[in-house]
Formats: structure tokens, sequence, C-alpha cells
């Protein structure tokens, strides 16, 4: 007895193992995705898949009897001619369901085959069949079958990515005052670093990305006497959130919070050896001032992410502490000359992965 129902049908385009063209070739490749997948019909792909497979598929009657539902995961190949072959039940539910499944699969014929560098390739192809007796339909699978290489957000689907960063961050650092306070009393002026690198941690929690880094660096200039270091270093953290439909990029606004310190040191070098006595007598000069504020960080950022991480991000500071300084020895300085910085621009690269649970728990076939 041919019973209407609705299949819930999804495509899962694995392309595990994938053979060229040519008889001469062996394996293509293994444990890829082809670059464009099959086609069941020009322009309606998939519709038409899940219209064929509702008009061709009959619920068994020993099921009906028994109110028996369920998925039955089959695969197919299918060849650079589109016609399908090696047909076999993956995980099935019961022998009667698991029959009619591979018996409508087997009718299956593709418009255009998988390709792989412009060439048709044979590859194969994974279909679960959900036998449903009730009669509704969900198309969340098909969603996730089309947007899959792309990697579209999608209900019920949460995606997790981690990485691990280095970023390089450029500090816009204005010091004018404070270089003519040191000026007015012969001393070298601060010349901070213009690039610092550190080391960080990112997560994707589905739309949301959480970032901490520590980033430092250091200037030194020397001369004949005299040595100077510039330092700035600071730490870090953001939440944003992705306004993009797909996880493999991402477009977010963010706040955060960032702690920056600034350290200026002035000393003289002996040029000459010297012996102990006269060097514990000596007064060699020394200079130090360590700078600390907080700021509320906000920004934007732009990012891809995959099984690498490239993110960009301009960020403006609003402090929210009081900038204070110190000594060499820890004690508080007042009315040191401000030290103004607002902007800065960071790049980063990671090395992790993101990925959704769907995919995670995606059935892999060899």
């Amino acid at each position: 007895m041919k019973t209407k129902l609705l299949v819930l049908v999804f495509c899962l385009f694995c392309g595990i193992l994938v053979f060229s063209q040519s008889k001469n070739d062996s394996i293509f490749e293994l444990g890829s995705v082809v670059e464009n997948t099959p086609i069941f019909r020009k322009n309606k792909g998939l519709e038409e898949l899940m219209k064929f497979i509702t008009d061709n598929l009959q619920y068994p009657e020993t099921a009906l009897k028994d109110s028996l539902e369920g998925r039955v995961i089959t695969q197919f190949w299918i060849d650079t001619l589109g016609n399908t072959y090696n047909h076999k039940i993956v995980r099935g539910v019961r022998e009667d369901l698991d029959n009619e499944a591979l018996r409508v699969v087997k009718l299956l014929k593709y418009d255009v085959p998988a390709m792989q560098r412009g060439k048709p390739i044979a590859s194969a192809f994974t279909l679960p069949i959900i036998f449903n007796m009730n009669g509704t339909q969900n198309f969340n699978n098909l969603e996730y079958s089309q947007f899959e290489k792309t990697g579209k957000y999608m209900k019920e689907n949460s995606v997790r990515g981690i990485f691990f960063t280095f970023p390089l961050e450029i500090p816009f650092i204005n010091n004018v005052l404070f270089n003519r306070q040191l000026n007015q009393y012969n001393y070298p002026a601060s010349d901070y670093p213009s690039l610092n690198a550190g080391i960080g941690l990112q997560l994707h929690l589905d739309r949301t990305i959480w970032s901490v880094s520590f980033i430092g660096s250091s200037r030194k200039s020397r001369m004949e006497t005299t040595e100077t270091s510039s330092e700035h270093f600071a730490f870090s953290g953001n939440f944003g959130y992705n306004v993009l439909p797909t996880y493999r990029f991402s477009l977010y606004p963010y706040i955060g919070v960032k702690g920056v310190g600034l350290k200026y040191s002035f000393k003289e070098i002996v040029t000459q050896n010297i012996s102990f006595s006269d060097y514990l007598n000596s007064r060699t000069e020394y200079k130090e001032f360590n700078r600390w504020r907080g700021y509320i960080d906000l920004g934007i950022g732009f990012s891809h992410q995959k099984s690498h991480l490239l993110n960009l991000r301009a960020g403006y500071l609003l402090p929210f502490s009081k900038s204070r300084c110190f000594d060499s020895s820890n004690k508080e300085i007042s009315d040191v000359p401000p030290i103004e910085y607002n902007f800065y621009l960071n790049l980063t690269i990671g090395l992790g992965g993101i990925i959704s649970e769907r995919n995670f728990r995606r059935p892999q076939f060899q």
C-alpha cells in the first residue's frame, strides 16, 4: 500500500573517498570534501530530491501495524555520469524500513556529478531518511545540508570553537607632554614600541566570541654613557557578538576591559672597568616610572576562522580608573604629565578549530 508520508531528508555530503575520472588513477583524495557536491536536479536539487523520495517511498504495512517510526541512514556512490551504485544501509531501524529505504535510493539518478578541480569525479553520498507517521515535516536538516559548506548558524545546532592566538597590536600613544617634561631635565624622550606582540585565547560559543590576551614589548635606546628603555604591556578581555549568518566569518562589535602598563627607565652606564669597592662608592643615576591605568575597551572586529583564525580589530579605549605612576621603589608619584592612549589596531592569527554540533556528530563512513 502506497501511503502519503512526509519524509525528513537531509543530505550530508561526505567526500570520504573521492575517485578521479581516469581509469589509471586510483584514490584521488582521502578524507576530503569535494569542491562541488552532486546535484540531483539542476536549479532545484534538494527540493526535487525530497519530492522524489516522498512520491516513491511506501510505508511498509508491517511498520504501520506496529506504529514503527525511525531514521534509516543509507549510503551510496554517484559515478561521473550521475548514476548511483554500491547502495547500502549504514544504520537501520528494522528490516522492513531498511529494505524500503534501500529500494528507493536505488532509483536515484543525479543530473550533475561531484566536481573536483573542474573534473567530474565519483563520490560517496549519505542520505538519512526519517519515516514519520504523524505527517510533520522539518526542514532544519535540509537547511543544514544546503549551508554545510558555508557554515550557516541554525537553530538547535550549537557552534563551538577554540583558538590559541598570537596578537600583534599597534597602539596610538600620545606622550608629547611627558617627553616635554623629561626634556626640561635633560632626560631622553620616551619612545614606546609601535608594535606589540603577545599570546591569548579566543572562544566561540554560538554567536558569542570571548577573547583574552596579554601583549607587551620594549624599545631600548643606548648611547655611549646612558641607556633608555620604554616598555608597553597590556592585559585584556573582550566579549563580542557575531552579526553575520555564518560562523566561518565573523563581524562583531565587542566590549571589554584593558589594563595598560607603561614603563620608562633611564640609567647611566659605567664605561670603564672599576674595582668592586669603587663601584659600591659610586652613585650611578637611575630613574624609573611605572604607569598603570584601566580602560573600557570598545571596538569592532572581523575574522575568518576554520582550522585557523585570522582576525582584525580596531578598538577605542575609555579610561575608567585614575592614571597612577610609581617609581622604582613602588612609591606613587604625583603630578606626572598625562600620556594619552585611546586607539589601537590589532591583527591576530590563531590555531585551533570551530565546528557545529551537527557537523561533529555527522556519521563518518569508510
